[in-house]
């Protein structure tokens, strides 16, 4: 059990990816006056695999039950792409043995670390706290851990948003969006 360790009120897991899946709910702590959002992750890719305002059928991206989560996350939810002095590479994937990663969860913070490349990127999600809002914010940091310059770029995002107003079964049931593959029909 060396990968887990308890550091004050943070828990933390090494090598998160090599671990037998699990997932969660990060609580939707929003403070007296904030609109409460809930996230679901996993310990796959950067963690994240859904969350919305009330319910999963709120979802701004599409909820899927625990096993569906585990595969869906790397590919389906948030992705980053990296270039580093012209060559490309995906963080958070599963086909990069030689990486390094970290997930830490607290009580509102959930994030997700990886070293590789001579980069360390960092993955944080938390609650907008206090707003007249619900909102996952993400913060996405990079680090230059080589000892000389190097030359990089990066894109982030994650596949599809769904409008909350919008129930994620009228979504399946849309023709247009049935028509342009993005949703299997079940």
């Amino acid at each position: 059990m060396g990968n887990y360790t308890l550091s004050g009120d943070k828990f933390i897991i090494e090598d998160y990816t090599r671990m037998p899946a699990f997932s969660s709910f990060l609580p939707g702590l929003a403070g007296v006056r904030g609109i409460p959002v809930w996230s679901f992750y996993t310990n796959r890719g950067q963690g994240i695999n859904s969350f919305g305002i009330h319910n999963k059928g709120n979802a701004c991206m599409e909820f899927n039950p625990a096993n569906t989560a585990y595969e869906n996350t790397p590919v389906k939810g948030f992705r980053t792409f990296v270039r580093v002095d012209g060559e490309y590479f995906e963080p958070f994937c599963t086909y990069e043995p030689e990486a390094v990663r970290r997930m830490e969860i607290e009580k509102n913070v959930f994030s997700v670390c990886e070293e590789s490349h001579g980069l360390k990127i960092t993955v944080r999600y938390c609650i907008l706290p206090n707003e007249s809002i619900g909102a996952l914010m993400r913060q996405v940091r990079v680090e230059n851990r080589d000892s000389c310059p190097m030359s990089w770029r990066f894109s982030t995002a994650w596949r599809r948003s769904s409008p909350t107003e919008f129930r994620t079964d009228n979504i399946r049931k849309c023709p247009i969006f049935s028509r342009a593959g993005r949703i299997s029909k079940t």
